[in-house]
Parts: C-alpha cells; structure tokens; sequence
C-alpha cells in the first residue's frame, strides 16, 4: 500500500523518500506548524503469517518509539510523533522524525566522491557518533546497527564537516534484563560482529560496528568482503588487515586502535566506545586539527534484555543491492575455529641494532644488587643495574583489594593492588633512599627513582608484592635524563623481567638473570620504536604487562605494543626504575595498579 497524497492524522503524505526490509520513509507536512517530517510507516500489506510477523513487527515499531522517545542528545534524530490508526481498513503504525534535507552520512560520502576522508575528519566523525552511542549505553540501549546510513546529517554552517545525528533505533536492543532469547541476528553483515551473529549483543558490539566504518572511512572499504557466508567466516575467524597497510599515511598507533576494538572478543575491546573514540583521537599524530570535545560519561549499568526492532531507514534484509541489511539465523552459524583470538601484530618494527645503541641496555649491562652497586669490567663497557630491597622489618602487611573496578587489560578483573604511590602507608613497603647516586623517594605525591651515574639503573622494588598471572599498570614520567620503566616476576635473587621505556620513544623487554653475581647479565627479547609512546620530556605513559603464563602483553597509554613468549619465571615481586644511560636521569611513577 502507498501512501502518497493520503492525509494520516495530522500528517500529509507527500513523496516515497526511502524502502526498508519492515517499512517506508515518507516525506510528509505537518500543517499545524507547516514543516516537513520525515514519517515512517510500518509495511501494511497483507502477511502469509499474520500473528508470527505483523503483530510481532508491530510491537517491534512500539518498542522503537518508545527507546528512542527516551534519548534527548545532540547527535541522536529526536522523536516528534507515534500512532497507531487505520487507513482504509488497514492498520498501520507510524512515527515521526525531523526531516534532514541533506539525507544520510552514507549518501553524503557518495556525492563527496572517492577520495578518502582525512584522518582528522574521520576522528571527528567518530567522536560525534560515539558520543551519542555512549548516551545510549548509558540509558542501557545498544543501537546494533551503526553504519554510515544510519547516521543522518546536518550541514550546518561547515558542509565540509557536517553534524551526525545517529538514527534508527529499530534494531536496537534496550539493555534491561539478561540476554536470553533471540534467536536471529538482526543487523547489517557488513559490521556485524561475531557476537551479534550468534544473537547475543553487548555494548561493545556497537563499538565494532563503530571501528568498522571508521576502517571503511580511512581505507576506502571494510575489512571484511564478498558473499554474506564468506563475510560471515571472516567476522568469525578472520584478522583484519592493519588499515596503515592499505593507506601508508596512517600512522601505525591507528592500527593498535581499530584492531583492539575489532576484537573477536568484546570483553578485550576497549571497555567503553567513548574510550574507544578517545583512544583513536589520541592515535593522530597532530592533535590540534580536531575540536576537543567532552565525552559522555561512561557509566553503564543495569542488566540485559532483549528488544528487537525494526530499521529506521535504507534498510533491506538479506538481498538488498548493497549488501547493505540482514537477518541471520544464528543457529546457521558455525565457526569451525571455535571463537577466534585476534592476535594484534607485532609492533617490534625497526633496527634492533639501532635501538640498542640508542638506551644500551644491551646483555652484559645490567647488574642486579641488593643494597649496592657492583662495578662490572667487561670490555670497553662499565655498567651498573641495582635494584634496591628494603631490609626494614615489621612493616605492615600489603592490603590488596577484593574489588570488581574494571580492568582495561582482560581477562584480569579483581582489583588486587591499587597504590598511587603518594607515600608508603598503603601497605606494600616499596623501598626508601634518599642518599646515594641512585634514589626511591616520595616526594610531591609520587614515587621518585633517580640515578645520576652514566650506565646506571636504579631500580625500585615493592618487597612485599607477589604476583604471578596479572596484569600491572603504572603511570610514568621522565622529568630528566634518559628513560624508565617496571619490572616484575623478580624472585628476590636477582632474577626477573624488564620493559625499559626511553624518552625518544623506544622500548625494551628482557631477563635478567644470575644477579648479584659477575655473571649476572640481560637477555633482550625485543626492542622496537613505537608511536604510542609520548615522547620527550614531562610527558606521562601509562605503562602495563599483561602475564599469563609464558605469554606477556605489553601496553602503552592502553595501546597493544607487542607480545613476548618466555617462560623463564612464573611469579614475584613487582618495581620501577630509572635508567641513566648518558644522562642523569628522574622518573616519577603513581597510580600503581594490579589485577589478578
């Protein structure tokens, strides 16, 4: 049935603007206030199974007026009108929206032509649509189908750079009680992410969604392409490609981004899609092309339950020219490789040779020593590594927290040390000495290692820590001199792992071993440069390993660096420490944190 020419309440149908898999766009007047509205009509023509669809439809369209009726942000298409009447003896239900003129994100990108987007205007977009999708979560809504013909568009004063305005909530999936029932994956294949396939959607399912259209706008298509089974496969099992390796003028720090938030699994994306969008800001290499705006709060809360409506907009299901909209039975769904870890690449890229000489801690340079410094002579180098260990006795107990704070490196989630490092009441004894040309002190709110001797390392330990599977997070900053970092695994003998950051945006991970002793010695497993180091001065990294077993998980300012494979040691104690390679050196550490 058509509807064009018809009055249906107030509304004066006008022009047939869009088709979906459920129901028609319609451009309409309302002349109470002679303004065009944009009417959506649910499909009334007759169905082959009455009860099973149209009246399930319908509760669908009533359950999509009533969550969107909910959200009132700048970024979200408001909700003006809903009703349910007759028209010639067929019931139909209707709700109304703005009219944008402009029409979707997707046919802007189309009359624009084929030239990429720039990366900062990428940004921009994907801050506005996480920003009105943090919203959503927050009033417990997952959306289930962002893709750019879901966002509509107003120009406003910068056709260039118009505004989003996220729409179609007709999938959406209101977050209220626990994910249970639906037995079909409703969506658009093309960003849909392996959990969605099988039915059950979370919140960071539209962060997948997300990071897949902000791909598809820095490369020039999604990562995943062909036939719905092959697409299929590939959401399932496939690691996409790193997008710097489609357009070189990516920096590679985008690539940690869109693959964390492309993860198989959603407990390891980042753990808000705000997070995510701030994350892929900070990945730029300049910062000041792109407006700062304040995200939404992150708080989301509440249990799950499913609600399943019906697309807004340009929308057809399974057959649809585009490829574009598709209900899939996830009972079809096998996945022959079980669930699929993406393994984020390895980001160890660049001259080791290079990078040795640049912060030398190269084998035979580093010395372990409790209480002391022992000259090693070998060669032409001379070199000093010492951690320092508190021999104080009766100090109290650490105090290690039983609580669920959420942990941005799965799969990690009780709080089991959070000490920020101000002063030694928190329970953890980390070791005090202020004399000396190597220092740990509290001073300003933080935990100061100092070492003014060229070749030096001054380690820091926290004695009374013990960890084996965990993941460790400490904020740093080089206030002087050459670099830093954090060990941990160390059995009290001399015996441990290392991951070394330098000013000028190196890393190093290594053993060291037989320490005290004159044979003591460091074993470098790999070195790299990488852009998500802050580099310089003052500026602050938030450094974290994840552990677990043989394997171990470097990170920086929440980015996947690189992975390691060593199984020298299984458990210990946790420090920091400073390192003076030519230059006297100051690192400042706070907010140290542990999860188990």
């Amino acid at each position: 049935m058509h509807f064009e020419g018809k009055q249906i309440g107030r509304y004066r149908f006008e022009q047939l603007i869009g088709r979906g898999g459920m129901g028609e766009v319609y451009l309409a007047i309302d002349p109470r206030i002679q303004q065009q509205v944009a009417v959506k009509v649910l499909q009334a023509e007759p169905s082959a199974y009455p009860t099973t669809n149209v009246a399930r439809e319908a509760e669908r369209f009533r359950r999509e007026a009533s969550a969107i009726a909910n959200l009132r942000h700048p970024h979200i298409v408001p909700l003006y009108d809903y009703n349910e009447t007759s028209i010639d003896e067929a019931a139909i239900t209707y709700l109304v929206i703005p009219y944008y003129k402009e029409g979707s994100f997707a046919s802007w990108l189309r009359r624009r032509g084929s030239d990429l987007l720039p990366m900062e205007d990428v940004v921009y977009f994907v801050q506005q649509a996480a920003d009105a999708l943090q919203y959503a979560h927050n009033q417990q809504v997952i959306h289930r189908d962002v893709k750019p013909s879901n966002f509509l568009i107003d120009t406003g004063e910068d056709p260039n750079r118009p505004n989003l305005l996220l729409a179609d909530f007709g999938i959406s999936k209101f977050a209220m009680a626990t994910t249970a029932s639906s037995t079909q994956s409703l969506g658009t294949l093309t960003y849909m992410p392996p959990e969605q396939l099988n039915g059950r959607p979370t919140y960071a399912s539209d962060q997948y969604a997300l990071a897949i259209m902000a791909y598809e706008l820095l490369v020039g298509h999604p990562p995943f392409e062909g036939p719905p089974p092959v697409v299929i496969r590939q959401h399932m099992e496939d690691q996409p490609q790193p997008p710097s390796m489609l357009n070189p003028g990516l920096p590679r720090a985008i690539d940690h981004v869109l693959l964390r938030a492309l993860d198989k699994k959603p407990e390891n994306r980042y753990p808000t899609i705000s997070e995510f969008a701030r994350a892929l800001q900070q990945a730029l290499p300049a910062k000041g092309d792109i407006p700062q705006r304040q995200p939404e709060s992150s708080s989301v809360s509440g249990e799950v339950r499913e609600i399943t409506i019906v697309p807004l907009e340009e929308q057809a299901f399974l057959s649809d020219e585009n490829g574009d909209a598709t209900v899939i039975d996830s009972g079809s769904i096998s996945d022959s490789k079980g669930e699929g870890k993406l393994a984020p690449p390895s980001r160890a890229t660049g001259s080791i040779e290079t990078i040795n000489r640049r912060h030398g801690l190269s084998k035979g340079r580093m010395i372990l020593l409790v209480g002391l410094a022992l000259l090693v002579v070998g060669g032409s180098s001379v070199g000093f590594f010492y951690f320092t260990r508190s021999n104080q006795q009766n100090h109290p107990s650490p105090t290690a927290t039983s609580t669920n704070q959420q942990n941005p490196y799965p799969p990690y989630a009780t709080l089991a040390l959070d000490d920020s490092l101000s002063d030694r009441t928190h329970g953890n004894n980390w070791y005090f000495e202020d004399t000396g040309p190597g220092t740990c002190v509290f001073t300003g709110g933080a935990y100061h290692a100092k070492e003014i001797q060229p070749n030096t390392v001054k380690g820091c330990v926290g004695p009374d820590t013990n960890f084996s599977d965990f993941a460790y997070q400490v904020q740093m900053t080089i206030v002087k001199g050459d670099g830093g970092g954090l060990f941990f695994r160390d059995d009290g003998k001399g015996n441990g792992y290392y991951f070394f950051i330098g000013q000028n945006g190196t890393y190093e991970f290594g053993i060291y071993n037989n320490c005290p002793g004159n044979n003591c010695a460091d074993h470098k497993l790999k070195a790299a440069e990488d852009t998500a180091i802050n580099t310089g001065l003052n500026q602050s990294n938030l450094v974290a390993v994840v552990a677990k077993g043989s394997t171990i998980e470097l990170y920086m300012n929440n980015h996947h660096i690189d992975s390691v494979s060593n199984s020298s040691y299984s458990g210990g104690q946790i420090g920091v420490f400073a390192s003076d390679l030519n230059n006297p050196t100051e690192v400042v550490f706070s907010n140290a944190k542990v999860w188990t």
